[in-house]
């Protein structure tokens, strides 16, 4: 939701999605690769991915709820945040045990589905979309270990009881990692997009920044 000049909300100042994938497909070329991250309230199709002003596009969209629930809030940002994070987190470790192929953003969000029952158990349903697929690298890799915010919180009282530091502290979001190919392609794809909607606990997808 947006506000007018006053500061009041209302519904001639919310953007909608047709406004916002018209705002994006007109502004940023077809050969470059975009992701939209939405963690609030009715944004399932934020990106209305299928409309056909997204034709030529490779486009992933993360959304922490469907188009008609709420995004639930820790107090300290929002569930399907600090679920992504701790997924990230999560992933990391175990690619640095075993190594894997580059992450997805499919990969990713199934990881952050796991991470938001487990933590949260959240009645909203985490959603992605994406066209042509959801096989788009996913380009925010931490550069160095990276610890969820969750997780340094976890260790905070460990570190106090024994005097020392529990683990390496966090000392930012997870930036940007030079990997070209993940916000260019050679060309574009006009295959609809597909849509994917988390369920709590039991998480079987439906056939169908920025």
């Amino acid at each position: 939701c947006l506000v007018d000049e006053n500061g009041q909300t209302s519904s001639k100042s919310w953007l909608r999605d047709d406004d916002f994938a018209k705002l994006v497909t007109s502004t940023v070329h077809s050969t470059t690769n975009v992701l939209v991250v939405a963690d609030c309230c009715h944004s399932g199709t934020v990106a209305d991915l299928q409309k056909p002003v997204w034709d030529g596009y490779r486009v992933a969209s993360l959304s922490g709820c469907r188009d008609k629930q709420t995004s639930g809030d820790t107090g300290k940002g929002g569930i399907f945040t600090h679920a992504l994070l701790v997924a990230l987190d999560e992933l990391q470790t175990q690619q640095s045990k075993k190594p894997s192929p580059p992450l997805t953003v499919g990969a990713l969000y199934e990881a952050t589905l796991k991470a938001d029952d487990r933590l949260f158990a959240s009645p909203q349903d985490i959603t992605m979309q994406a066209r042509p697929d959801s096989s788009m690298l996913w380009p925010l890799v931490p550069g160095t270990e990276y610890v969820a915010p969750m997780r340094r919180q976890a260790r905070v009282p460990q570190a106090n009881k024994s005097g020392t530091p529990a683990g390496p502290a966090m000392d930012g979001m997870p930036t940007l990692l030079v990997r070209p190919e993940s916000f260019h392609s050679e060309k574009g794809n006009s295959e609809q997009a597909t849509t994917h909607e988390g369920h709590r606990n039991h998480h079987h997808p439906s056939p169908a920044v920025v």
